[in-house]
C-alpha cells in the first residue's frame, strides 16, 4: 500500500529504469517493456498529482475536505493499484522471464477502483473548474502547482485527471499487442488470452459506469430546468420506468414545427417523448447539455455550455409526454426530391401527425433511427411485461 510517507517521495522508480532495447530483441520483449515503461510513467504521474497538487491544496485551506475528496475521489486507490502492478512487472523482469499474462490476470480484478473514478471524473473536474473560477487564490495556487510539475506547465491538472481513463483503455490494447507477438506454443499465451478478456470486460464496466453517471446527471438537469405543469402526478425524470428499469435519456435536440417555425427542444427517453419550449431567447443556438471538455480547457466553457448551464434558462412542457407505444415515424409528405429543409414526420396514434423541420438531413436521420429503435424496444418490453402479468393471474 502507498503510505503517506511514501507518497511524498518523487517516485519509487525513474521513468527510464528499463534499459533501451537492443534492436535485435524479439518483438514480444519490446511489448513487455512498453507495458512496464508506460506503467512506470503512469504511476509517477499519479504520484505527482498527489504531491504537487493535492498536498498544497490541502495545506492551503482553500477547499474543504469534502471538496478535496470529491475532486480527487479515490486517487490513492489508483496509486496503490498501479504501484502493485509495477512492482510485480519489475520483479518478473529481474527474474529473467517475459511471461506476464499471469500477472495481468492477477491484478486486473483489483482495478475496479477505476469504475468509481471514471464514473465520477467529469463531475469532479466540473467542481474543480467551478472552484477555480470562483476563488482567485485557488486559481493562482493551481497555476503555481502546474509550474512545479515535471511537465513544467505543459500539462494542466485537469489533463492529469484524464489519465486514469486513458490508462484503463490502454491495457487491452497492450495485452492484445503482446498476444499477437506471442507464439501459439508459448506458455504465456493462455494467461494472456484470459487477461485480454478480463481487460475488455473491465473497460466495458467502466464505460457503463460513465454512461450511467452521465445519464443520471442529465436526468437531474431535466428535473431542474424543465417545467412540467398540468400533470396529475409529478414527473420524476431520474426514476424507474414501469418495465425497462432505470429511465434513460436516449436523444435530444432542437426541432422546429414545419408550420409556423415554432422552436422546440425535444427529449427522447426510453419510455416517452417530451416536447418543450424554451422560455428564454436561445439566440438561434441549438440545444446542448452543459458539458466539460476533456482537453484541459474546461475552465473556459464554450458559449453553448454557458447558455445551457444558466440557471435562469428553463424549458416549459409543450405537449403532455407521449408514451412510445403511441408513437411512430412516417414518411415525409410528397415533395420534390432533395427539397429543403429536411422534415421529420411523427404520427401520434391514432391519427395525429406532427411535422418538424430538422437542422440537417443527418439530424433528421438520427432522430428517425433513435425514435424507431427506442419505440420498438419499449413496445417489446411492455409486451413481455404484460405476458408476465397475465401469467400471474
Amino acid at each position: 500500500m502507498i503510505s503517506r510517507t511514501a507518497s511524498l517521495r518523487e517516485g519509487l522508480f525513474p521513468v527510464n529504469y528499463v534499459e533501451p532495447l537492443p534492436q535485435q530483441e524479439p518483438n514480444r520483449q519490446m511489448v513487455v517493456n512498453e507495458l512496464t515503461n508506460s506503467e512506470n510513467t503512469y504511476y509517477n504521474d499519479l504520484l505527482e498529482v498527489w504531491n504537487k497538487f493535492h498536498e498544497p491544496m490541502l495545506e492551503s485551506g482553500l477547499l474543504t475536505q469534502d471538496q478535496l475528496d470529491a475532486i480527487f475521489l479515490n486517487w490513492t486507490d489508483l496509486m496503490n493499484c498501479s504501484y502493485s502492478l509495477l512492482m510485480a512487472l519489475k520483479v518478473r523482469k529481474e527474474g529473467g522471464t517475459d511471461a506476464i499474462g499471469d500477472i495481468m490476470l492477477q491484478h486486473l480484478p483489483q482495478l475496479t477502483c477505476y469504475v468509481r473514478f471514471c464514473g465520477r471524473q467529469s463531475a469532479a473536474t466540473q467542481l474543480l473548474t467551478q472552484r477555480i473560477n470562483s476563488v482567485p487564490e485557488l486559481a493562482q495556487l493551481v497555476r503555481h502547482c502546474e509550474q512545479q510539475t515535471s511537465s513544467g506547465k505543459l500539462m494542466g491538472l485537469i489533463q492529469y485527471f484524464v489519465k486514469p481513463m486513458q490508462r484503463i483503455t490502454r491495457y487491452p490494447l497492450l495485452i492484445e499487442k503482446l498476444l499477437k507477438a506471442t507464439p501459439e506454443s508459448h506458455p504465456d499465451r493462455g494467461s494472456l488470452q484470459e487477461a485480454l478478456d478480463e481487460a475488455k470486460k473491465l473497460c466495458q464496466t467502466v464505460n457503463e459506469s460513465v454512461r450511467e453517471t452521465e445519464n443520471s446527471g442529465r436526468l437531474e438537469w431535466c428535473q431542474e430546468h424543465v417545467i412540467c405543469e398540468g400533470l396529475s402526478e409529478k414527473l420524476v425524470f431520474n426514476s424507474q420506468t414501469n418495465c425497462l428499469g432505470q429511465r434513460r435519456l436516449v436523444h435530444w435536440g432542437t426541432l422546429f414545427k414545419h408550420k409556423g417555425g415554432k422552436e422546440l427542444v425535444v427529449f427522447l427517453f426510453n419510455d416517452f417523448l417530451l416536447l418543450t419550449v424554451p422560455v428564454f431567447n436561445t439566440q438561434g443556438r441549438p440545444f446542448v447539455f452543459p458539458s466539460l471538455a476533456l482537453d484541459g480547457n474546461a475552465a473556459s466553457a464554450s458559449e453553448d455550455d454557458q447558455l445551457a448551464n444558466s440557471q435562469k434558462q428553463k424549458y416549459r412542457m409543450y405537449k403532455r409526454p407521449i408514451i412510445l407505444n403511441d408513437l411512430m415515424t412516417v414518411p415525409e409528405p410528397d415533395r420534390d426530391s432533395g427539397a429543403e429543409p429536411p422534415l421529420l414526420c411523427i404520427r401520434v396514434l391514432p391519427n395525429e401527425d406532427w411535422v418538424f423541420r430538422c437542422q440537417s438531413a443527418q439530424d433528421r436521420d438520427r432522430w428517425k433511427d433513435r425514435l424507431t429503435k427506442t419505440a420498438k424496444e419499449y413496445h417489446n418490453a411492455t409486451a413481455h411485461f404484460m405476458l408476465f402479468v397475465h401469467s400471474l393471474l
